[in-house]
């Protein structure tokens, strides 16, 4: 992990480096759902009530935060479908992704392999 925020090309550049690569958007998503939040994305169905109960479930609060996410916002390597100059991210202490423009800066998190 970084402790600055990059742009998402800056990101890939950063984990390729350092022999890894960014976590997909689902592999960011399931570290949400393994800690028991509930993912949702940004302005889906329910998703103002969702984010409520993951801000208040302390488990899930302090689990992310002890798998190295120690900030809110992450890169994932998944490219916004409908406009390739977009990528998702992960907002962790809400536990939802939405997507953006891939100069804006976020966090990195790398993994190796199938971690």
């Amino acid at each position: 992990a970084t402790d600055k925020n990059v742009n998402c090309k800056k990101a890939n550049r950063i984990c390729k480096d350092n022999g890894g690569r960014l976590p997909t958007r689902e592999e960011l998503r399931k570290v949400v759902t393994d800690c028991g939040g509930t993912i949702t994305t940004y302005g889906g169905k329910n998703w103002r009530s969702l984010v409520k109960k993951n801000k208040a479930n302390k488990s899930y609060q302090s689990c992310y935060k002890a798998k190295g996410f120690t900030s809110y916002y992450y890169w994932s390597s998944t490219t916004y479908a409908s406009d390739s100059s977009s990528a998702w991210y992960v907002n962790f202490k809400y536990g939802y992704d939405i997507w953006n423009v891939k100069p804006n800066e976020y966090r990195v998190r790398c993994v190796r392999g199938g971690q």
